[in-house]
């Protein structure tokens, strides 16, 4: 169930990236959806919508050893959610994987045995984790199981990151969207 949680989390983040997309490039939805939709993975589409955000907004007043202008840091730091997290849910097989956690004191799990009271420690069953094939590359070795624990925490962390995408068109780039002729 969390995981469906999390998908559709991170479906909200490709509406909120398609709408920046159509302000940015000043296109109609149509077009743009055209555009947009052949790019068929969600980093692909970040990357697309990073790199054309990041032409119009405010460049740093020096070339060389300017600071990036504060909206420059604030979309940068918007767009930096969790997609090695979105890859393993999205992709990787669930299995019962037997395995001690530890609960923080704000209710986060972390793998281990640290030296707590026996209520904050458990087990838990279900994991995410790279399937044996997929191991087979070598790529994946620091890669550790993801419990089903932490995913109610991670699909509210990526609702927040769509909310703060569609804040930060709403209210903050307008403004540096250059006006064009429609393309309708």
């Amino acid at each position: 169930m969390y995981v469906g949680l999390c998908i559709t989390a991170w479906a909200k983040v490709d509406e909120e990236l398609f709408d920046i997309f159509v302000e940015v490039t000043g296109t109609t939805g149509e077009l743009g959806s055209i555009i947009y939709y052949r790019i068929t993975t969600l980093s692909g589409r970040l990357h697309l919508v990073d790199e054309l955000t990041l032409s119009i907004l405010l460049k740093p007043e020096r070339k060389n050893g300017g600071h990036p202008h504060a909206l420059v840091v604030e979309w940068t730091n918007s767009n930096n959610a969790l997609f090695k997290t979105r890859t393993q849910i999205a992709h990787y097989p669930v299995d019962k994987r037997l395995s001690l956690v530890t609960r923080t004191p704000e209710g986060r799990f972390l793998p281990g045995f640290l030296f707590q009271s026996m209520r904050q420690r458990g087990w838990t069953l279900n994991s995410i984790y790279v399937g044996q094939s997929e191991r087979l590359r070598g790529k994946h070795d620091q890669t550790k199981p993801l419990a089903a624990e932490p995913l109610p925490h991670i699909a509210h962390q990526v609702q927040a990151a769509a909310l703060k995408l569609g804040n930060f068109r709403a209210a903050r780039l307008g403004p540096h969207v250059p006006k064009r002729s429609s393309l309708a």
